[in-house]
């Protein structure tokens, strides 16, 4: 009988600084930047909610790295739909990443103009955007 296995993943949180794109030494592009997640909960004793934060690495892979580099900005909430991908680094250790299939800008921060007081007001601007990637060959050296 075969065995089913399912590798999916589904995030969405913001990010937590400005993304970089880089290449592998082969010359292909990705772009790797961390995500975080927030859980809000309540414990019996106290009224107060808690927060508890989790940081995601999460990957893009190829021509798609060099198109969303310029929507991926610290603070950005997305939607990240992808799959786990557990690798040995160059130091010895074992690290769990997410390779993201699929993005989505939910809100962006926008700086405004200027106030009278001279001081940038930084809103969010609502909206979602799909970013369709393709199923990629991450298997490229680096």
């Amino acid at each position: 009988m075969a065995q089913i296995n399912l590798n999916k993943v589904f995030l969405i949180g913001r990010v937590v600084r400005d993304v970089e794109l880089s290449y592998t030494k082969s010359g292909s592009p990705y772009t790797r930047f961390s995500l975080v997640t927030s859980r809000y909960y309540k414990r019996k004793d106290e009224n107060d909610f808690q927060e508890e934060s989790t940081f995601v690495d999460v990957v893009i892979w190829g021509n798609q790295a060099e198109r969303v580099i310029e929507k991926l900005t610290k603070g950005t909430s997305v939607f990240v739909e992808g799959r786990l991908r557990s690798f040995k680094t160059e130091k010895g250790y074992y690290k769990v990443e997410v390779v993201c299939e699929k993005l989505q800008v939910i809100s962006s921060k926008e700086k405004n103009s200027t106030s009278s007081e001279g001081l940038t007001d930084t809103s969010e601007k609502s909206q979602i955007e799909d970013i369709e990637l393709e199923d990629l060959d991450e298997n490229v050296e680096f």
